[in-house]
């Protein structure tokens, strides 16, 4: 309980100082990032002002079986768990950014995804698999990173999410 009304408060947060920002700001530095954690690809594409960033990411973790599901109970209690299995994530992430000389800077900055998950049986009667629901569920998550401008109109990073994983980063000013 607690636990849901510190993530909703959060959120709140990042929310209300990401529009403040992004009404005062010129998103003229535009990123990307690609990355892969545990097996599986990340995205994300961002813009960025001097002291504050806006990131949109993706993690692509679709582990739901490929073969063919039935979205309902089984027809009786004979079956075996297959687990719990995850949809691809998506969200947001704030950044603030701190520059320092010669081209380096840094970001951190917290976010928040969304990943759909259920919970998967196979039937031992008839040996199909069956899905017992859907359910979306939030998480808080955390960046950090170093990024370094050779020109003033391109930049190349590196970075760690919580979700996504490790990033490389390369950005252009328009």
């Amino acid at each position: 309980m607690i636990y849901s009304v510190i993530k909703k408060v959060v959120l709140l947060v990042i929310c209300l100082s990401a529009t403040q920002a992004y009404a005062e700001a010129d998103f003229s530095r535009t990123f990307f990032t690609v990355g892969r954690y545990h097996g599986h690809n990340s995205l994300s594409i961002g813009g960025r002002t001097n002291s504050f960033g806006l990131e949109v990411g993706a993690y692509f973790q679709n582990d739901f079986p490929t073969e063919y599901t039935i979205d309902s109970k089984p027809p009786d209690s004979n079956y075996v768990s297959i687990g719990e299995k995850y949809d691809n994530a998506y969200g947001f992430d704030a950044l603030w950014l701190g520059n320092t000389q010669y081209g380096w800077s840094f970001f951190v900055g917290p976010g928040l995804y969304l990943t759909k998950h259920a919970t998967f049986v196979r039937s031992n009667t008839d040996g199909l698999i069956y899905n017992l629901g859907y359910s979306i569920e939030y998480d808080l998550a955390g960046s950090t990173g170093i990024i370094y401008s050779p020109h003033k109109n391109l930049s190349i990073g590196l970075g760690f999410h919580s979700i996504r994983g490790p990033n490389l980063s390369f950005g252009l000013r328009f």
